[in-house]
């Protein structure tokens, strides 16, 4: 009889445990931005950082420090890494880098990539800053630091710029990007009760012209002022057939390949326009192509575009 007791409390203190386990609440995934102001005006900060709950990047200002005091904001996001650019009022003082290029207006704004900044006044492009958080948190305190109560936040180890991109150059990156983004395609297609589409060799060959193309002149004219789809049009002789491209140019994309074509995939499905591309519905014969034309920039640093096109 005592050895069943001993079997049975055993027994209730396993799943006694496990209880406790599942009851444990999730970690928050959050990003903290200490802004650390030593002047006597106000710093003001814009940001870009990657928004965990519509897993997009989501860029937002201004983030207010006043004179002389610490501001801390917390972000919903599961990479370690932000943009930022901040101006001093009342003074030409700027703080930005090359990492990183986005519009911002005076006034308060907010969107998302695939989405336009908001109309406002001084509408203008700002190069960003790359910051990457220690232990979940970004320090951010310009110099000069003439206060000597606070002590110097750490500085950020430098990043060799011409081998931070340097991934994108490579082909087996581009193919795995290609991949992960048609099976991406043809599965939301597919959850839309849509047939799927092949890939095309010529249509491949011509998307990865214009994603070159994109690099002179982005949109969807051609750099010498004709229809994006001419060149396919003109190539295959078909001009009755259907020609449709997505367009976008990044700064920079995740190493890891799958998570570089989730990324382009979401923000073209978010955009009513370009899912519509991705969710056409013919009746004929369909191809599709993904180009991506990664290019080195002055600076070192490695920037692409992509193009999505769909003919039949």
């Amino acid at each position: 009889m005592s050895k069943f007791k001993v079997i049975k409390w055993k027994f209730f203190a396993v799943i006694f445990a496990m209880l406790i386990v599942c009851a444990q609440p999730a970690r928050a995934l959050a990003l903290e931005l200490r802004i650390r102001n030593d002047f006597d005006n106000t710093l003001s900060v814009a940001v870009v950082y990657y928004n965990q709950h519509y897993k997009l990047w989501h860029t937002t200002g201004w983030y207010n420090a006043e004179p002389r005091k610490t501001r801390t904001v917390t972000f919903n996001s599961s990479q370690d890494v932000i943009y930022l650019f901040a101006y001093l009022a009342n003074s030409n003082l700027t703080w930005s880098g090359s990492d990183l290029t986005r519009t911002v207006i005076n006034d308060k704004f907010s969107y998302y990539d695939g989405q336009s900044c908001p109309n406002g006044k001084n509408r203008v492009q700002r190069n960003f800053r790359k910051y990457t958080a220690r232990n979940g948190v970004v320090d951010f305190r310009p110099a000069p630091a003439p206060n000597p109560s606070w002590p110097a936040a750490p500085s950020q180890p430098a990043e060799p710029r011409q081998t931070q991109t340097e991934y994108m150059l490579s082909n087996d990156y581009a193919n795995a990007v290609r991949a992960e983004f048609y099976r991406l395609v043809n599965e939301h297609r597919a959850a839309n009760g849509l047939r799927t589409l092949n890939v095309n060799a010529d249509l491949q060959r011509y998307a990865d012209v214009r994603a070159h193309e994109q690099r002179t002149r982005f949109g969807h004219t051609r750099p010498d002022g004709s229809a994006a789809g001419s060149g396919w049009y003109n190539s295959q002789n078909m001009m009755n057939t259907r020609f449709a491209e997505n367009a976008l140019s990044v700064a920079t994309l995740d190493p890891d390949p799958k998570a570089a074509a989730s990324y382009i995939f979401l923000i073209w499905r978010n955009s009513s326009g370009h899912n519509a591309h991705m969710l056409y519905r013919f009746d004929s014969h369909i191809t599709m192509a993904f180009g991506i034309a990664p290019r080195r920039e002055a600076n070192g640093n490695v920037t692409s575009g992509a193009i999505f096109a769909t003919g039949y």
